[in-house]
């Protein structure tokens, strides 16, 4: 029952308790960058925020629609109806190190771009830390390359630790932005 309750979704797809507060939480966090976009005066200091508001509500989104289930299943049919669903193991590693290469690029061209933001705010790159290892475990688990590489990379309470905790590091910082 009580990994049932804390789980994210149950075994039909919908969410359970703690999802439902993960995605309340996403939007929270998102209306506290909005907030500090509000507050920010001058326009420099205003796109980091609104950046950050953009992402926390898309990854809200997600966690209400499970939009990732829809991609993998999505990709299943293409690959039966392309006769190469017998690769899909590899397909599945490919994807999962492609994934994580992708965040990883973004992430990298953020912090270039915006160094000076996250310099002065530990807590906003905390949090993008934390979720971006989240996105990464959640999808190799997703695509079951953990199991291929005999890991137990994902567990649900790790999960939500990591992704409720980025969530507050990134609300926490916007939610303390000094008013100009």
């Amino acid at each position: 029952m009580f990994a049932v309750v804390f789980a994210q979704h149950s075994d039909n797809g919908d969410l359970t308790f703690l999802g439902w507060i993960t995605a309340l939480a996403y939007v929270v966090g998102a209306l506290f960058c909005v907030w500090a976009g509000i507050v920010t005066r001058r326009s420099d200091k205003q796109q980091p925020w609104w950046i950050l508001a953009v992402i926390l509500f898309f990854l809200g989104v997600n966690k209400l629609l499970n939009l990732q289930t829809a991609l993998i299943n999505l990709g299943r049919a293409a690959a039966r109806a392309q006769c190469w669903y017998r690769y899909q193991r590899v397909a599945q590693v490919v994807f999962a190190v492609l994934f994580a290469l992708a965040l990883m690029a973004v992430f990298a061209a953020f912090l270039k771009k915006w160094g000076w933001f996250v310099k002065g705010r530990p807590l906003v790159l905390a949090g993008v830390l934390l979720l971006l290892l989240f996105v990464v475990v959640r999808a190799s688990t997703f695509n079951h390359v953990d199991e291929l590489l005999h890991l137990n990379l994902y567990d649900d309470y790790w999960g939500w630790i990591l992704e409720l905790g980025g969530i507050a590091c990134i609300a926490w910082s916007a939610a303390h932005v000094k008013v100009r």
